[in-house]
């Protein structure tokens, strides 16, 4: 009986001892979860996704101004020949030389007849006129149409930036060249020459007489 009542008392303690082993074995697994589960707190927030904080759009301007100094061609493509009688003719009025450099020189810089030179087929009478009576102070306006980007930033809470071309606009870009003809010109000269002709033939310089 007394060896029963022994055994009865150890299964007590033996019981005991497991349930309290369990309840430590809860204890410690329950404080590892809310460890883990501050920690998960702590480092989530780094891996969620950036979000767009702030969107700007960057326009080009409507034109821009470039001042060039340059120096008048004298030896001007046949483009440069049509460009120099344009912007002479809006200077000085009168008809347009076209028709008179053709058929004078058929638009040869170089041309030579005797005593008659260049595009105009000018004689010694360009000595009585240039520099004396020319005015060499050149100012040439040109326009051009250019394309740029509208850029559209889009700024993100980690604070990096992307950059992204939505469309593109015109620019107008005016080009002014300044420049002055030389004293020394000749009627090869041919920005010399046509200043001087178109002078002549409008009436505000000194008129002369050509075969065409």
């Amino acid at each position: 009986m007394i060896s029963k009542i022994k055994n009865f008392k150890n299964s007590i303690h033996s019981n005991n001892f497991r349930i309290l082993a369990a309840i430590l074995l809860v204890l410690l697994l329950a404080t590892g979860a809310y460890s883990g589960s501050s920690q998960a707190a702590k480092v989530s927030p780094n891996l969620l996704p950036a979000k767009p904080t702030k969107v700007t759009y960057h326009h080009p301007p409507k034109s821009v101004v470039h001042k060039v100094r340059f120096q008048p061609w004298a030896e001007p493509t046949r483009q440069q020949i049509d460009l120099i009688m344009s912007h002479e003719q809006e200077i000085w009025g009168g008809i347009s030389l076209y028709d008179r450099i053709n058929c004078e020189s058929r638009f040869d810089v170089y041309a030579t007849n005797g005593q008659y030179r260049g595009l105009l087929q000018i004689g010694s009478w360009w000595e009585s006129v240039y520099p004396y009576d020319t005015p060499r102070q050149v100012s040439l306006k040109e326009t051009r149409l250019v394309k740029k980007p509208v850029i559209k930033l889009t700024t993100f809470s980690d604070q990096h930036v992307e950059r992204e071309i939505v469309r593109r606009k015109n620019l107008k870009v005016i080009i002014i060249r300044k420049g002055a003809l030389p004293v020394d010109a000749d009627p090869y000269h041919a920005w010399a020459a046509i200043r001087v002709g178109q002078r002549a033939i409008s009436g505000v310089g000194e008129s002369t007489g050509w075969s065409c």
